[in-house]
């Protein structure tokens, strides 16, 4: 905030005296608000350009591609570049779509599921970090690159996405990826799909929690 609005009387006491009737006390106090005025005036403006720079130069990270290899899930999809090590595994691209660098890059992935063939969430899903499939990055994300991330399935994910595949449950795959721009301020990127099968990595969004969300972490 502007400094040297605070103190009115030092700055009327200052002042010569004023002749007993004149209005020049009244004065001094009008000027005093005026040069208050002026100094948050000029103070917000100058914030506001800080953080439009900051927003305009800072790293912007989302999800390129998202979907699931599961052959052993009865999902026969064919994706590009399929992992050659994990036979069933989500994966991921995060790319970066800012002017700067992503630093300390970490991608949590969770699965729910719902009873029954088309459900939804409940209105009051808090998309808690349940299953905890974590990627995370070994290095930085430079502007308009990318990482591509695979996160193995356990035997009881294979269970989940077999019983979404034969239509008694819904399965929802969601999470958030969390990171610090070269400002050191900390990010977070929200996303959720619906499974479904043989979609490959066209998976379809869930109708909420996909954009930016306050940071859950800190840098």
């Amino acid at each position: 905030m502007p400094t040297g609005c605070h103190d009115k009387e030092a700055f009327i006491s200052s002042k010569e005296e004023f002749p007993p009737g004149g209005n020049g006390k009244a004065i001094a106090i009008g000027a005093l608000v005026v040069a208050c005025i002026a100094a948050a005036i000029s103070w917000y403006e100058g914030t506001a350009m800080r953080d439009a720079q900051m927003r305009s130069l800072r790293a912007y990270l989302s999800l390129a591609e998202f979907g699931i290899v599961c052959p052993d899930c009865g999902d026969t999809a064919i994706t590009p570049n399929p992992p050659m090590a994990v036979k069933n595994a989500i994966l991921m691209r995060i790319e970066n779509n800012g002017q700067t660098p992503a630093h300390r890059i970490i991608a949590t992935n969770n699965l729910h599921s719902e009873p029954g063939k088309g459900a939804s969430l409940p209105s009051n899903f808090a998309f808690p970090d349940e299953t905890k499939k974590i990627f995370v990055s070994k290095s930085d994300i430079a502007k308009d690159k990318h990482r591509d991330g695979i996160v193995e399935l356990s035997a009881d994910d294979v269970t989940a996405f077999k019983d979404a595949a034969a239509d008694r449950t819904t399965l929802f795959l969601y999470g958030h990826i969390d990171y610090c721009d070269i400002y050191q301020q900390p990010h977070t990127t929200a996303y959720c799909y619906k499974y479904a099968l043989n979609a490959g990595l066209n998976l379809p969004l869930c109708e909420s929690y996909n954009g930016e969300v306050i940071p859950h972490g800190s840098c």
